[in-house]
């Protein structure tokens, strides 16, 4: 792992969050994935347009892979604790404010965009939703024109000599709340604001509508973006065809995403009878494979009982390190997710606390048993013992979803003469067929 940044001239506070998210991102997610890094134009003031479905997660995801720190705006509400205030500005948070703050927002922002020119002045980095809010939707919601002005505000202080990108970044989560999930951090090709200089030196209003048009083009082609008012059936149609999009790698799957969203459009603009049986069969599969705890490869792949065997096999001989396991990671994995599900109300919310108060929390706890054993056992033991700890976790962890799997498999065992398990089986193939 990498540890140069704890030489950047960045804030203590940073550093550590980076160093949290770097390592957080790493254990919290199945498989994560990068795509684009070369796309960041070098020694230029920049802006990153993010599409925002995860709150405080999409901009640490994204910042903890940049070789620089970066500025990022939020809401100006969450600034009124002066002890809050002075935590977010230290870790380069800066306030805007929303017309429903019930202020004057052209004024009250000033403050901001000028700090937000000076950074990008000075080649900085500067990470921006245009969307305004978040919602764990796959879909890019109507974005604001704050990017434009910023970006173009800068390069007029600078009387359009200087070079300024918005850069757009599409996130995309398997699940925003779950651990074991994967995400994609897709960065698209940069927008050059000289291409605009001209053109907004005598049209203000229509160059700044023109940008957002094409910052709003190039965010979707790096999405997940269902538009339909019909969003629960397509996401059930792409869990249900998941075996259809899997790739080897996480772009190739996004891509299979947006053909299968692609093709479900035209059905539903097409075709109303197709498109009510995609709801009807999708309504119905979800449905009866959430009561019997299965999945929907259950619909297509015949159990293998020797498979079977093996795995009931395999966890009957490694249950005593899987109780070890369980004893030594436990607590840390469980205490964060109690505490969101009983304080936080806001799912949205939920992955961030839960990736990094679960990093803090293994480490302490790894420390704090660590010490006991060598405090009983000696140093040789306890040091041992310590560098176990993160091997019986990843164990643990893939015991658990090895025993899920199990229950899956037992399941559609006992389901294979069930008549609506059979229902369910046919309606998959139609689906397929349909798209």
């Amino acid at each position: 792992m990498n540890f140069s940044y704890w030489f950047k001239n960045w804030s203590l506070n940073y550093k550590l969050g980076y160093g949290i998210v770097r390592t957080g991102v790493r254990t919290f997610y199945k498989k994560y994935q990068v795509e684009g890094i070369e796309n960041i134009p070098k020694n230029a003031g920049i802006l990153f347009a993010i599409n925002h479905q995860n709150a405080f997660m999409d901009p640490v995801v994204l910042s903890c892979q940049l070789n620089q720190n970066a500025y990022y705006l939020a809401r100006a509400d969450i600034f009124k604790n002066k002890l809050a205030s002075k935590i977010l500005k230290s870790i380069y948070i800066l306030p805007i404010f929303r017309q429903r703050d019930g202020v004057n927002t052209i004024v009250k922002n000033e403050a901001t965009f000028n700090q937000c020119h000076e950074i990008l002045n000075n080649n900085g980095y500067v990470l921006i939703f245009p969307e305004g809010n978040h919602n764990n939707q796959k879909k890019l919601r109507p974005i604001k024109k704050g990017i434009a002005r910023i970006g173009l505000g800068a390069a007029e202080k600078k009387s359009f000599k200087k070079p300024f990108y918005i850069v757009p970044v599409g996130l995309d989560y398997s699940n925003h709340t779950k651990m074991g999930a994967s995400l994609l951090i897709n960065i698209g090709k940069p927008i050059k604001l000289q291409d605009y200089y001209s053109k907004f030196k005598t049209d203000a209003n229509s160059t700044i509508n023109k940008l957002m048009v094409d910052v709003k083009t190039k965010m979707e082609d790096l999405i997940v973006n269902i538009q339909s008012e019909n969003y629960s059936t397509y996401t059930n149609l792409i869990w249900i065809l998941n075996n259809e999009i899997n790739s080897n790698t996480l772009k190739s799957s996004l891509k299979k995403q947006q053909n299968l969203v692609a093709s479900i459009e035209k059905i539903e603009k097409n075709n109303t009878e197709e498109f009510e049986k995609l709801i009807d069969h999708s309504s119905f599969i979800c449905s009866f494979l959430e009561i019997n705890n299965m999945r929907p490869l259950h619909l297509y792949k015949k159990i293998s009982y020797p498979l079977l065997f093996i795995s009931i096999t395999f966890l009957t001989i490694l249950f005593p390190i899987h109780i070890v396991g369980l004893l030594s990671n436990y607590m840390p994995y469980k205490i964060p997710e109690l505490i969101v599900k009983k304080k936080i109300k806001d799912e949205h919310f939920h992955s961030s606390i839960k990736m990094s108060l679960g990093v803090i929390l293994f480490i302490l706890f790894w420390t704090i048993q660590s010490i006991v054993i060598i405090g009983v056992f000696g140093i040789e033991i306890g040091l041992a013992y310590l560098i176990s700890l993160p091997l019986l976790a990843m164990l643990n962890y893939r015991l658990m979803i090895l025993s899920k799997k199990i229950k899956g498999m037992i399941n559609a065992v006992k389901n294979a003469k069930n008549a609506d398990f059979n229902k369910a089986k046919e309606m998959y193939v139609e689906i397929k067929n349909l798209v």
